[in-house]
């Protein structure tokens, strides 16, 4: 990944950190459920909120030692997700 497409990624998600504020939270495998329909490990979760993948990491906010994030920025964060894949 060049170093533009890299700088594009993460001004994505600086938006999606606005928006994310705007949405209703829940615990992380909570909310890839509501997203989805199917419910992952919390480990797997944290991994994708804590970890760059494709210059892709899902947005997510603190609260009382528990990460939280919206179904949105899941949906969101698989939308980056595969367009960082398939420019890969």
């Amino acid at each position: 990944m060049s170093d533009h497409e890299q700088n594009a990624a993460v001004a994505i998600f600086e938006n999606d950190d606005d928006l994310i504020h705007q949405e209703n939270l829940f615990p992380l495998p909570d909310a890839v459920e509501k997203a989805t329909g199917i419910r992952p490990h919390l480990s797997t979760c944290l991994r994708w909120a804590k970890t760059d993948r494709f210059g892709v990491r899902l947005s997510s906010r603190m609260l009382g030692g528990r990460r939280l994030t919206s179904p949105e920025a899941v949906l969101r964060y698989m939308d980056e997700l595969t367009k960082a894949k398939d420019r890969k």
